[in-house]
């Protein structure tokens, strides 16, 4: 029922305006998903680096710190 040129225009003013505005959050959650997914990442490559460099250390570390006996320790990890 768009009876002049006027409405015509009104309508698709509101729809492009609609429309932006859905693209406007769209990129902005992408742009964040994004950014959160480079840290994550960055974070992991740091850890993973740290882990497989010092790993056996940090084992034996974790081994000495609990208070079972040896034996016990050898039975559990082995």
């Amino acid at each position: 029922n768009l009876n002049s040129a006027a409405e015509i225009q009104k309508q698709l003013s509101e729809v492009a305006l609609k429309g932006g505005q859905y693209l406007a959050g769209s990129v902005f959650l992408i742009g964040k998903g994004t950014f959160n997914f480079v840290v994550g990442f960055g974070v992991m490559l740091y850890l993973l680096f740290f882990l497989l460099k010092d790993g056996p250390y940090l084992v034996n570390l974790a081994l000495e710190a609990l208070p079972l006996s040896q034996h016990v320790k050898h039975h559990l990890f082995v």
